[in-house]
């Protein structure tokens, strides 16, 4: 009987994010959008226009440009030597090549190609269907970065990874702390930060003017869709994300709690590959715009630590962890659906997505359930010496 419920309520999780995944990809056609938002920029900087505001002049596309100049004229850059299609070709080819890396890694980590499907389709009712085809640059980073870690890859591979993907997100440079994390090496994060620092350094003094639109479409970005993370937590405090005093010292303490909570689960993960999910998922934490893809990494991380546990601590993951990251939007979207049950709304496919829900909320779910995975690592009952 309780593998019977067990599978129905898996099933009942697994619906939402099906009907949400395919409303995305077949209704709105949510294929590479951000790629587009690339196109857009790269074709206004050979035109020697302002790439951050191309919004209504290329096909009236909805999403502004929030990415570094520093990226966007090396990109455009390659475009007046390989011409645009052929980079957009590379692209498609390098998102592709990073999305697979990712499902193939984490396959190998958890051993199931069906366990993979299953977290891709579950968490936060099935949000990763659209971000592994959404075209953001984050999505092939952590495909690279999984596949890194399952080889083994030591901390240069690692930092080169960041120092190349800081120009075109440079949030991302937070992951150059990953040798510190796993080995409380110093040498590498700060070779890699002086590098990082170098080129928007460069890129500032070069391009002014430039630099300090992409700031200010970033910044207005950022207030705008403030994702999650740190920055749900500034927009509920009613505060913008402009700077100044108050945004600092509270980004200091939030990062403090971060890294303090940080080294203490990746001290008590049993084996190498789970020290490096864990430091990977606490580095996430530190991004002040947490975003959906950002929390790709609850993936491998589950199927890693999932053989090291024993039945008390499998209950205390499923209900912390799966709770809010499956079970919890899973069972709220449903009892939204109880309206077209009872024949007070119209039953139509619309309604029963309820695709605006989905979207305002997801992210702080994720957010949520990545914050108790590394809570409930850090202060789990068991001897940290000891592995399961």
């Amino acid at each position: 009987m309780n593998a019977i419920l067990m599978r129905t309520g898996l099933a009942l999780c697994l619906v939402p994010g099906v009907l949400f995944g395919l409303s995305l990809l077949l209704e709105h056609h949510a294929w590479l959008w951000d790629a587009t938002v690339y196109r857009c920029a790269i074709d206004a900087t050979l035109a020697h226009d302002d790439p951050y505001r191309f919004v209504g002049d290329c096909a009236g596309y909805f999403l502004p440009h929030t990415y570094p100049y520093a990226g966007t004229r090396l990109l455009a850059g390659l475009a007046t030597m390989t011409g645009t299609p052929l980079l957009g070709y590379a692209y498609v080819l390098a998102y592709a090549a990073g999305s697979a890396l990712f499902l193939y890694a984490a396959g190998r980590i958890g051993g199931s190609t069906r366990a993979v499907a299953l977290l891709v389709l579950a968490p936060a009712a099935g949000v990763f269907v659209s971000e592994l085809v959404s075209g953001n640059m984050g999505v092939p980073f952590y495909g690279a970065l999984l596949w890194l870690i399952w080889r083994g890859a030591g901390g240069r591979p690692v930092t080169a990874l960041g120092v190349a993907m800081a120009p075109f997100k440079p949030l991302y440079a937070a992951y150059l702390l990953l040798p510190f994390f796993q080995r409380r090496e110093i040498l590498l994060p700060f070779a890699g930060a002086l590098a990082v620092a170098a080129w928007y350094g460069g890129d500032a003094l070069l391009f002014p003017v430039h630099f300090a639109d992409w700031l200010r479409a970033a910044t207005g970005h950022a207030n705008e869709v403030p994702g999650f993370g740190f920055s749900m937590l500034v927009r509920k405090s009613g505060m913008e994300l402009q700077g100044g005093t108050a945004i600092v010292a509270a980004y200091a303490l939030w990062a403090a709690f971060a890294v303090v909570l940080t080294l203490r689960a990746v001290a008590r993960a049993p084996t190498p590959l789970l020290r490096a999910l864990v430091a990977v998922a606490g580095t996430a934490l530190l991004l002040p715009r947490l975003k959906e893809y950002d929390c790709l990494m609850l993936i491998p991380l589950a199927l890693a630590l999932w053989p090291t546990l024993d039945a008390r601590e499998r209950r205390e993951w499923l209900a912390l962890v799966g709770g809010f990251g499956i079970a919890l939007p899973a069972t709220i979207w449903w009892l939204r659906k109880l309206a077209l049950v009872w024949g007070t709304a119209p039953a139509t496919w619309r309604s029963l997505v309820d695709m605006r829900w989905l979207v305002q909320n997801q992210g702080a779910f994720l957010f949520a359930a990545l914050l108790a995975a590394l809570v409930w690592l850090a202060f789990r009952s068991r001897d940290a010496a000891q592995p399961a």
